[in-house]
């Protein structure tokens, strides 16, 4: 599958981790995608609230804010709350079993170690990118049948309605 990030791809960049979050900003945005970078989860939850993002790449761990080795999960898990179409890609040295296991149940797409090569990032961030969109696509059609099925049933009550005013009318010699 050949893979390519578009130029609409809007991925939403966490981690405490300054240099990190610039290697990683350099590398997809020289592939073409626009960027956005948080290096608290505090601000990243109000990126999400505020804006749209089809990927969300996560570290784990943000000792400053939080004991918890896994303080990007609890993260992770309020973001696919608020938008389950959200692509998520945690970028992390902890293996741990726990902690993966932990982050399938959340939902997170993805799981890289942080010595990935640009190009395997490139090519999960496309993928999920993809994906994102997909689901958000199918999301809208199905609001959209939805109301063309309300729409339906008022014109098919409207008609019905119609068809019984024609008929007392016509009983009536109207």
């Amino acid at each position: 599958m050949d893979t390519k990030i578009r130029i609409d791809d809007d991925v939403l960049i966490i981690d405490d981790d300054n240099d990190f979050d610039f290697l990683l900003e350099e590398i997809l945005h020289d592939a073409g995608c626009v960027t956005y970078v948080c290096t608290t989860l505090s601000e990243a939850e109000k990126q999400i609230r505020d804006e749209r993002f089809d990927v969300v790449i996560l570290d784990l761990a943000f000792p400053d804010e939080s004991p918890d080795r896994a303080a990007g999960l609890e993260f992770a898990q309020k973001a696919k709350a608020q938008r389950p179409d959200i692509g998520i890609i945690v970028v992390s040295n902890n293996t741990e079993k726990d902690i993966l296991l932990k982050a399938i149940n959340i939902g997170v797409d993805k799981f890289l170690p942080k010595t990935t090569s640009p190009k395997e990032l490139i090519d999960v961030v496309a993928a999920t990118a993809e994906v994102a969109k997909e689901k958000e696509f199918q999301k809208i059609l199905i609001e959209v049948f939805a109301k063309l099925g309300d729409a339906y049933d008022q014109a098919q009550s409207a008609m019905e309605e119609v068809t019984l005013i024609l008929k007392e009318s016509q009983a009536h010699g109207v």
